[in-house]
């Protein structure tokens, strides 16, 4: 991978077909190698649609809730905490070994390191299903499951000595895809039933329009969309009604300290011609969709500030938010404000 992407919910979602209403349940496994006030040495996380719902406390080395919904489960499985428990302990003593066996295949002898797994399901409203099995070495592909081969790729050499091990394992790569396609789904099913009101709830996003004078005449007009739940959304600029997108760009779908999403999409215009620009908008909240145009404010400012709205499109830096020096070693990095990164 050429570069990192710190998500508020998850990377690997990023394939997805934007504005497809979906779902899906998505667990985080991390191993360091050495770690530190900001690094535990081990986090096993599981999130729902975009909701954090359970998480491995390594300190008390017990699987623990992180919403009150999920404790529904208890009286379906009674064994679910426990069992849930043993699962996470074997996986944290594993992975140690694993990055043992990563620093000899990348002949490395100390160092901080990290090792991830991340696996889980997502089941969309034409109910096909998407299955994700992969790992990453710090902050790079390193291998992941091809489930209709039932074998493993390999990003690199060192990860072609996993593949070997893994691809002559059949049986458990049969069994990796059953639970992708089905036991994966079925648990995703229960738990969006448990926590519906949070989960399947729709917000409708709040559409401004706003613009800014660029140094060389242009105007750039900035469609905001806030306030939207779930995170799928569809923005596109029309021009004449129809769908424009020379000279647009945008950020990403960043959330909210409410639960809600924000984000915004640009585009670059003649200052005359402004007028025949539409900010069209389709969301799950919305009965239809939605057509803004700029109109004209009660202020402006000049010399490339927003006029009538508020300054840039970049959300500002999140506190909680890990340093780059630090999420250069993840490939699914959690925090509360999307960036994306290059590696140089």
């Amino acid at each position: 991978m050429g570069s990192l992407f710190l998500l508020g919910f998850i990377v690997l979602l990023a394939g997805s077909c934007s504005g497809c209403s979906s779902h899906s349940m998505l667990y985080f496994v991390t191993s360091v190698s050495e770690p530190g006030q900001q690094v535990p040495q081990f986090s096993y996380v599981g999130f729902v649609n975009d909701q954090e719902f359970v998480f491995y406390n390594a300190s008390t080395k017990r699987y623990l809730p992180k919403v009150p919904w999920i404790s529904q489960v208890e009286k379906d499985d009674p064994d679910y905490w426990e069992r849930n428990t043993l699962y996470a302990q074997g996986h944290e003593r594993s992975f140690r070994d694993h990055l043992a066996t990563l620093a000899k295949y990348y002949n490395q002898s100390g160092g901080l390191h990290t090792f991830q797994w991340m696996y889980g399901c997502e089941l969309r409203n034409n109910w096909s299903k998407r299955g994700y099995y992969q790992y990453a070495y710090d902050g790079r592909d390193y291998i992941s499951l091809d489930k209709k081969t039932l074998t493993w790729t390999a990003a690199d050499v060192p990860a072609q000595n996993t593949k070997r091990k893994w691809d002559a394992n059949f049986r458990d790569n049969k069994f990796k895809k059953f639970y992708l396609e089905e036991t994966c789904i079925k648990w995703l099913q229960r738990y969006l039933n448990y926590g519906k009101e949070t989960l399947l709830r729709t917000e409708k996003p709040e559409v401004k329009v706003t613009r800014k004078v660029d140094y060389d005449g242009m105007e750039t007009l900035i469609c905001r969309v806030g306030g939207f739940y779930p995170k799928e959304i569809d923005i596109t600029w029309t021009r004449d009604g129809e769908v424009w997108m020379q000279d647009t760009f945008h950020g990403l779908v960043s959330p909210n300290s409410d639960g809600t999403y924000y984000t915004w999409w640009n585009v670059t215009v003649d200052p005359k011609e402004k007028e025949r620009y539409k900010c069209h908008v389709e969301h799950d909240g919305l009965l239809n969709p939605v057509d803004v145009a700029w109109e004209e404010p009660g202020e402006s400012f000049e010399g490339g500030r927003v006029l009538g709205g508020t300054r840039g499109g970049q959300p500002p830096p999140h506190p909680e938010a890990p340093s780059i020096a630090l999420c250069h070693l993840y490939y699914f990095c959690i925090v509360s404000i999307p960036i994306q990164v290059e590696y140089p």
